[in-house]
């Protein structure tokens, strides 16, 4: 019975967060898009008000939703890695346990901040650009038969990129804590560390997902 009243305390919190989210939110992106439109025409660049648009949502996706996402996958992973066997699912709306602060190597920094870098680049450039959306777009529907078909090989698409990314990763980091024992206190800096790239693989994913439909919105509906 404790849990109701925090449930519905993380509930409220929530929808005011949203709330206040979409009033900041939505007027803020309005006026970036003029803003950026007049700015566009006086330095000569040829783009239309849905190419400034597109890109704009793209930044937003690979500048601002990848790290976030980010973050909050890297932490649903280190609080299922310390679910038990047995245990209860933690109620709805509450935070699982802190990912513990350990020292990171300067390789292990470095090889993080470039995989941020660089999923950001490739978020900005596949979702930016209205030539990749049309392209995704046109090979999605030459493979299907219709919208309910297209929508799942999307979804199959999303799964197989996934995979691919994902297996690797699992198998190179499973490589170095099969080498060290559970008693050993280096394994929960391993372990921290390859939660952090199997959540960047996953976070990814989603993202590029999102910035996907966006451009697509944009693309067929403005």
């Amino acid at each position: 019975m404790q849990n109701a009243p925090t449930s519905a305390r993380g509930t409220g919190r929530m929808v005011l967060i949203t709330m206040a989210a979409v009033v900041v939110f939505v007027p803020a992106l309005l006026a970036a898009w003029i803003g950026f439109i007049f700015l566009a025409e006086r330095v000569d660049m040829d783009l239309t008000a849905n190419e400034v648009f597109a890109w704009l949502i793209a930044a937003i996706v690979a500048l601002v939703l990848w790290p976030i996402t980010l973050r909050a996958t890297r932490r649903q992973f280190w609080a299922q890695r310390q679910r038990k066997l047995g245990d209860p699912d933690p109620a709805k709306n509450v935070p699982g346990p802190p990912v513990p602060k350990v020292r990171i190597a300067t390789g292990d920094l470095l090889g993080r901040v470039t995989v941020v870098i660089l999923g950001a680049l490739a978020l900005l450039l596949i979702s930016g650009s209205q030539e990749i959306t049309t392209l995704l777009t046109l090979g999605i529907g030459a493979a299907s038969s219709g919208p309910r078909s297209a929508w799942l090989l999307l979804q199959l698409a999303v799964f197989l990129l996934l995979f691919a990314l994902f297996l690797p990763v699992l198998w190179l980091t499973d490589r170095t804590l099969k080498r060290v024992p559970p008693a050993d206190p280096r394994r929960r800096a391993l372990e921290i560390r390859q939660d952090w790239y199997l959540a960047a693989v996953t976070a990814w994913v989603a993202c590029l997902v999102l910035g996907y439909l966006f451009a697509y919105l944009v693309l067929t509906r403005l």
